[in-house]
């Protein structure tokens, strides 16, 4: 079985090689199961839920400003402005 790029494999064949096919699927490759020649079902890898960015926000209220730093909103301001 060809390990590149997704694959048409009609039921039939698809149910003979289930093993092989969620193989291709845990290396991230796409398989197309089709019926009579028509595509019925796509075989995808999971994909794994990431975890929600969380902002340590006493570590960043406990760490000092630099003198001469520019805030965040200025700075998002002067990009802004220079895009005109």
């Amino acid at each position: 079985m060809v390990l590149e790029g997704p694959v048409l494999i009609n039921v039939r064949a698809a149910k003979d090689s289930l093993s092989s096919l969620l193989e291709r699927a845990a290396q991230g490759l796409e398989t197309i199961i089709t019926s009579d020649g028509v595509p019925k079902a796509k075989l995808v890898p999971v994909q794994k839920k990431r975890k929600p960015f969380r902002v340590n926000w006493e570590l960043l209220r406990s760490m000092p400003m630099r003198k001469g730093a520019m805030r965040s909103e200025d700075l998002v301001r002067e990009d802004r402005d220079g895009r005109d």
